[in-house]
């Protein structure tokens, strides 16, 4: 009897807070509760035009080339640094790599506009 009662308590209980978690009840609000998960999923060092490959040796870990690609797999820049070690797993240089790609990108784009007024 007291695992009945026991029951009978705790069973709205759960109803209640699973009905308040909190989920969106429509597409539309679905939608954008998936929206607003994958944008804070996403870190802010990741560039949304383009990417960049860093290529360093084990021989010279002091010397990298950086290459900058747009979204179309194009090769738009690249970049020899001499004397540091690239450290990826700071966020900081994670940053410049973005604020320099996003340059790259505008510089590159600037050039394609000149070459299509300049013909």
């Amino acid at each position: 009897m007291k695992k009945l009662l026991l029951l009978a308590v705790l069973l709205p209980a759960f109803a209640v807070v699973s009905a308040s978690s909190g989920e969106p009840s429509n597409n539309k609000e679905k939608k954008q509760f998936k929206k607003q998960k994958l944008a804070r999923a996403i870190p802010a060092y990741v560039p949304e035009e383009g990417y960049w490959v860093i290529k360093s040796s084990l021989h010279q870990p002091d010397k990298s080339i950086i290459y900058y690609y747009n979204n179309d797999n194009q090769l738009i820049g690249e970049e020899n640094i001499s004397g540091k070690v690239a450290r990826l797993n700071n966020r900081k240089i994670k940053m410049q790599l973005k604020s320099s790609l996003a340059q790259s990108i505008n510089t590159h784009k600037q050039e394609q506009l000149a070459k299509k007024t300049g013909d």
